[in-house]
């Protein structure tokens, strides 16, 4: 028995997208809840943004594809892969970060998990516009550089001597 078989290509999709919105979801409670200074707000909110951005262009994936393709069973490695996300953020996990030092950590483990290894699996195999497809991988690697370049909030958590 073919273990993806109950699990099609449209099935990867949708739960790539659920878990950019969840990624969003999180990022925007973290603004609300680190607003000071007003910096820190906005790193959250532009990260917030970007899983806005990243869950467009799966969806756009999604609609130009022919349904005999969105039916078709999806890679076993990225349906795996895909199963585990709704794992990774939960509202459990957002009410326990209560400092800015794990609100960061909890994103840079976010952001070097499956979800941003799927995003990039889907655009390489199902997107057929190379512009638009290069355009994406750039603003995926921008996304995740955000937590590594210089920022309020990573000078904050870094000057605060990384305290919980």
């Amino acid at each position: 028995m073919n273990p993806t078989a109950d699990y099609p290509v449209h099935a990867l999709l949708d739960d790539a997208i659920a878990a950019e919105h969840a990624a969003q979801a999180l990022y925007l409670a973290f603004a609300e809840r680190f607003s000071d200074p007003p910096e820190v707000a906005e790193f959250w909110r532009s990260l917030a943004n970007d899983e806005q951005l990243h869950a467009e262009m799966l969806k756009k994936v999604r609609d130009a594809l022919p349904p005999e393709r969105l039916a078709a069973p999806a890679d076993p490695e990225a349906a795996h892969k895909a199963r585990q996300l709704s794992n990774l953020i939960s509202e459990d996990a957002i009410e326990k970060t209560q400092s800015l030092k794990a609100a960061y950590w909890l994103a840079h483990d976010l952001e070097s998990s499956e979800v941003n290894t799927i995003f990039d699996f889907i655009l390489t195999q199902f997107m057929d516009d190379e512009t638009l497809k290069a355009f994406a991988l750039a603003q995926l690697q921008d996304h995740v550089a955000k937590l590594m370049e210089p920022s309020a909030l990573r000078d904050l958590v870094w000057h605060e001597g990384l305290e919980e």
